[in-house]
């Protein structure tokens, strides 16, 4: 076997053992809108999403600190100042993370979010009056991940 093919599959085998959460996007508003996550000055953007789309992305355990909101045109980047938020600390080791919705910063649309697969929790934001006192901790690896921005009930 050539050695660029034996280190191509070393790679891969470390590659797969690493740690990772499946989140996904949910775009039940009226009109199209752009997931988007950050950690610091880290900006991602998945693709467009239109009216009743949904969109998976594959965000590494590393990724420490991160935002998720939906870019209708309002939020500020990197972070989604002016939008409605979603936190999760994400630590890299130690599974302590704590997952929270925000609107101090603005508000844009309703957003619900869901863990599973480790964490069991669903907190919705319908408008600007909801609180971030209300945080939720994980205390799983890879969990998975649900954003649905502006969710059909308010359940």
């Amino acid at each position: 076997m050539q050695l660029q093919t034996r280190l191509a599959l070393a790679f891969g085998a470390i590659a797969s053992v690493t740690a990772v959460h499946n989140v996904t996007f949910t775009n039940n508003c009226d009109t199209e809108l752009t997931p988007t996550w950050s950690s610091g000055s880290d900006l991602r953007k998945g693709v467009l999403l239109a009216v009743g789309a949904t969109a998976q992305y594959v965000i590494p355990e590393t990724y420490f600190g991160a935002t998720f909101y939906a870019q209708d045109g309002s939020c500020t980047e990197p972070g989604g100042a002016g939008c409605t938020s979603f936190h999760c600390t994400l630590p890299a080791t130690n599974p302590n993370n704590e997952c929270y919705l925000k609107v101090a910063d603005g508000f844009n649309v309703p957003l619900r979010f869901q863990l599973n697969n480790g964490c069991v929790a669903r907190r919705t934001c319908w408008d600007e009056t909801c609180k971030e006192v209300d945080r939720i901790a994980c205390r799983a690896h890879q969990f998975g991940i649900e954003l649905t921005f502006c969710p059909p009930d308010r359940t």
